[in-house]
């Protein structure tokens, strides 16, 4: 009795160690399998990622160049402006109170366009910097 149980215990014992040894492989072969495909993955998202951010940095920069060229022509018709203005005051600076309190708020509109440019400034930097955040 006690040799039958030691031929049934070796019996199961290599069973089991052929079990384990099966499955052990299994799992490897998996945990193989899966990292590939992550890697896989976080490649394709990585490109997608990059020509998300090479569009979006494209576009960005054509509308700040849009901008930037809205802004040069509202500053120089505002410059126009105020020339024009100045020289239709001259034959009525005496007579025209109105008019002239309306030219003395040039210097001031001229002051609100640049504090415009800077906030637009800041804005794009604010966007790039949000871009990077979201590409990291």
């Amino acid at each position: 009795l006690s040799d039958r149980i030691d031929t049934v215990e070796r019996s199961l014992n290599e069973r089991i160690d052929a079990v384990e040894k099966s499955l052990s492989e299994r799992i490897d072969a998996v945990e193989k399998s899966l990292s590939e495909r992550i890697d896989t993955v976080q490649k394709s998202l990585n490109e997608r990622i990059d020509a998300v951010a090479s569009i979006l940095n494209e576009k960005m920069d054509l509308v700040e160049k849009a901008l930037d060229t809205e802004i040069n022509c509202v500053y120089q018709i505002t410059l126009d402006n105020k020339y024009n203005i100045e020289q239709l005051l001259i034959p009525y600076n005496d007579r025209n109170l109105h008019v002239n309190e309306e030219v003395i708020k040039i210097p001031e509109l001229e002051e609100r366009l640049e504090a415009m440019e800077m906030v637009v400034g800041e804005h794009s930097e604010s966007i790039r910097r949000l871009q990077t955040m979201v590409i990291c």
